[in-house]
């Protein structure tokens, strides 16, 4: 009788890492979850490797089985996106699974992954922190994915933190059309004045600032006129990413995924689209609802195949 073969696969995001353990074949027998898993937003390597272990354990735990079980763990971490990273993370959470083959990319890999399988295609990713990722044939490009200081334009970070910034413009008399944004974002934060809000945001994470995101997309359905600028300059930015990208692999008409919680707010998957058709008028833009976590187990898949091919 063949042995069966197990495989993992984690999604260390912004906001939250999952992981789940699959058969050969894909399917899955079992998930869990924890907290953050972005290596520079989440208090270093230690909680990532913390939110890795826990995530992983659980979908073990859910699955009957024990990590001497599997054939190999693949781990997507968000902020990992150089060679070195990916060694030193390796390094460190290999330690934790000595005996089993761990691999670890950017989680827009098995973003990708997840959404397209093998298939040439690009997503969109506009979670805590954004990206975009495509591929044609075995070329890889990407644009954005430069972190809440630097970029991540989109993301809900931006969004959350934009939000804020516009909000304290109409506060002070800077800009001339009403909001309900300061308003809101000070019932979600608890805050009376705004000045409050200093030391408030001081103390607060990046993924508790994305979350102000959903405060702005409520607004802009309520039909705030600032909330929706602020929504179309966000989606617009990543409609100006996903066209950068497709012709940069010369795809004319490329499959395109969204990815990310910020794709849970109808408006914002409607004027992505929207905005994306002048730029990529063939583009077929869908919803991923496959979990990037199983992306990560699929490449965990195909790296064991090429490493039996290599035995032979």
């Amino acid at each position: 009788m063949r042995k069966r073969l197990f495989f993992a696969g984690v999604d260390g995001g912004g906001t939250r890492t999952e992981a789940c353990v699959t058969d050969a074949a894909g399917f899955v027998l079992g998930r869990g979850s924890d907290g953050p898993g972005n290596v520079y937003t989440v208090g270093g390597q230690q909680a990532m490797v913390r939110a890795v272990e826990s995530a992983l354990t659980e979908a073990l735990a859910n699955s009957s089985l024990r990590a001497e079980s599997l054939s190999g763990i693949c781990v997507g971490l968000a902020g990992v996106g150089r060679t070195e990273d990916e060694h030193e993370a390796q390094g460190v959470l290999q330690s934790l699974w000595p005996e089993t083959p761990l691999m670890v990319t950017e989680d827009s890999r098995t973003a990708l992954a997840a959404a397209l399988g093998g298939e040439s295609g690009i997503v969109v990713i506009a979670g805590t922190g954004s990206n975009c990722l495509g591929k044609n044939g075995g070329i890889y490009i990407s644009r954005g994915g430069w972190g809440a200081l630097l970029g991540d334009d989109g993301s809900a970070y931006a969004i959350g933190l934009v939000g804020l910034r516009e909000g304290i413009k109409v506060y002070e008399g800077l800009r001339h059309e009403q909001s309900m944004l300061m308003e809101r974002i000070g019932l979600r934060l608890g805050v009376a004045k705004p000045r409050d809000l200093i030391p408030t945001l001081a103390a607060m994470s990046t993924a508790e600032i994305a979350s102000l995101a959903q405060v702005v997309f409520a607004a802009a359905n309520a039909g705030d006129e600032l909330a929706i600028a602020i929504v179309d300059d966000a989606a617009h930015s990543l409609a100006q990413l996903t066209a950068k990208v497709a012709g940069l692999l010369s795809l004319d008409a490329p499959q395109v995924a969204m990815v990310g919680g910020c794709f849970r707010n109808e408006i914002y998957v409607t004027r992505y689209s929207k905005l994306l058709e002048p730029l990529l008028p063939q583009a077929r833009v869908s919803l991923s609802d496959t979990p990037p976590c199983e992306g990560a187990a699929r490449i965990a898949r195909l790296d064991y195949r090429k490493r039996q091919r290599g035995m032979f």
